[in-house]
């Protein structure tokens, strides 16, 4: 409960030093506020782990701007509705037309009940025509979270 108090008074813009003296007894020396949001961070994220779905695939170059449309207009939405869903990132090499899809997940079941649940085949499935390889699904804990 303190935690969550000294994260409500950070992002409320007050006073830093106030704040270092509220929580002068976790032995803190020096906090700018950069060092100060990355320890709030930690601390909610603290007991709970997320997890983060990656999909290699290579695509024809010439129809990537295809595919990120296709990933656009019905990836993310598909990713949006299912249960445990924290964010989705497509990275994208376009001399190569290599990509990764970064998906981010409340819990390890969540991230692979997405897999099992016909979910990441399905959207797959739309992107054959454009890949010119079979994706690589590989599944991570995310171990540092700063937004």
């Amino acid at each position: 409960m303190e935690h969550a108090i000294f994260d409500a008074k950070l992002q409320s813009g007050h006073n830093i030093r106030k704040i270092k003296k509220s929580v002068s007894r976790l032995k803190v020396d020096y906090f700018n506020r950069r060092e100060m949001c990355l320890w709030c961070t930690a601390i909610r994220r603290e007991g709970r782990k997320m997890f983060a779905l990656t999909s290699l695939a290579q695509h024809n170059p010439y129809a990537l701007d295809d595919a990120i449309k296709i990933f656009e207009l019905k990836g993310v939405p598909a990713a949006q509705i299912q249960k445990g869903f924290e964010g989705i990132y497509l990275l994208t090499d376009r001399k190569t037309g290599k990509t990764i899809v970064l998906s981010l997940w409340e819990s390890k079941d969540d991230a692979v009940n997405t897999e099992q649940s016909g979910y990441y085949r399905a959207e797959m499935e739309e992107f054959n025509n454009l890949s010119t390889s079979t994706p690589v699904l590989e599944l991570f804990e995310v171990s540092v979270h700063e937004k």
